[in-house]
């Protein structure tokens, strides 16, 4: 057998050590780099696609209010009053009258009246000052905090689909009749019932049926009068009648640093709490499109001008939308235009110095004629 000789067994030298841990240390440093950057890339590709998304869905959610903008649903004379499809460039007909019984009554000349809006500056104050009660419930609502330098947007219409009376009334003060509740009109909802020529914007008072005929209340423990000012006859129609606030507010959460979430805001008139419609919405500003005496549009602000909002035929809506986790390898120092007003870092109204992604979004919405 032959012996090896110690002699001649040679192992690694230092330098040779060396080189190996160094070449190690490399390529784990080039892994660790590559992972780190995947890992950037994918949080950035994912906070991208939560914005656009969010952004898109805020603005459909409000654009498709504005919409319908002092939407009564009426026809003119000669047209089928029980048509279930209404025409989209046939929304205002002719003027009806409205009576408002309930108690708690927003928009008083509605639809005549179903638009305002209003700014706030960086101290949070209201420009125009509110006066009216519904909008004066949701600026001294200490359930929400809406978001200094954002504005807000109220706006007045009914739903589309509705239900017909299966019986006419026999005298002002009956509680109408339908065949079934498809509508869904819950207690403490706001209701409006119309020939075409006469209508009624009353709180229901009990718990209609879901299933089979249903009675739909309106004494005056929620309404000024228990009388339509009319006996409508069977056929007229009754809607969900929706006055919704939107706005810009604290959702009450943070992300993982700390830093505030906000997000848009829907309050429906009567409510006790607004409706969170979708976070990461940071600022909203809107320019209302007047159009003149001589046929001109003008784009201004609440804040800028005295605005007769039935003439408004056209909003410009923008929206800064900003992720809800950090996204970016620095500070966002970026400047961004919405309708009216650059919001950067060192701009009048500002966004918050962070991370995080931001975009901006905005649309040109038309309107109906009111005027």
């Amino acid at each position: 057998m032959k012996k090896l000789n110690p002699q001649h067994q040679k192992g690694a030298t230092l330098l040779e050590l060396l080189i190996a841990v160094s070449m190690g240390l490399f390529l784990t440093a080039s892994i660790l780099q590559i992972l780190t950057q995947i890992k950037v890339n994918h949080r950035l590709e994912d906070s991208l696609s939560e914005v656009q998304e969010n952004g898109r869905f805020a603005l459909a959610e409000i654009t498709s209010s504005l919409r319908y903008r002092g939407f009564t649903s009426c026809y003119r004379p000669d047209d089928n009053l029980n048509e279930t499809e209404d025409s989209e460039s046939e929304i205002y007909r002719h003027t009806i009258t409205n009576y408002m019984l309930a108690t708690n009554t927003p928009f008083d000349s509605f639809p005549v009246s179903a638009l305002r809006g209003y700014s706030t500056n960086i101290a949070g104050t209201w420009s125009p000052s509110p006066t009216d009660t519904d909008i004066l419930a949701v600026k001294n609502n200490t359930n929400f905090i809406i978001k200094p330098g954002s504005d807000i947007i109220a706006v007045a219409h009914v739903s589309r689909n509705f239900m017909p009376l299966s019986s006419s009334m026999v005298v002002e003060t009956d509680d109408p009749v339908v065949a079934e509740n498809s509508i869904g009109l819950e207690q403490d909802d706001y209701a409006f019932i119309t020939n075409c020529d006469i209508a009624a914007t009353f709180v229901v008072t009990n718990s209609p049926a879901t299933s089979g005929s249903a009675i739909i209340s309106h004494s005056t423990v929620s309404n000024n009068s228990g009388s339509f000012g009319n006996a409508f006859l069977e056929k007229s129609e009754i809607r969900k009648f929706y006055y919704h606030t939107y706005f810009i507010g604290d959702s009450g959460r943070t992300n993982q640093l700390g830093d505030t979430i906000h997000s848009l805001f829907r309050w429906q008139f009567g409510d006790v709490d607004p409706t969170e419609i979708v976070e990461g919405v940071e600022h909203m500003k809107i320019l209302y499109g007047e159009t003149l005496d001589n046929g001109t549009v003008r784009y201004i602000s609440p804040d800028q001008h005295t605005i007769v909002m039935k003439n408004v035929n056209s909003i410009q809506v923008g929206i800064l939308m900003q992720s809800t986790q950090n996204a970016l390898t620095k500070e966002d120092t970026k400047t961004y235009e919405l309708p009216g007003e650059s919001i950067g870092i060192n701009t009048d109204i500002t966004h918050e110095q962070d991370k995080r992604l931001r975009k901006a979004f905005v649309t040109t919405v038309s309107l109906r004629n009111q005027s």
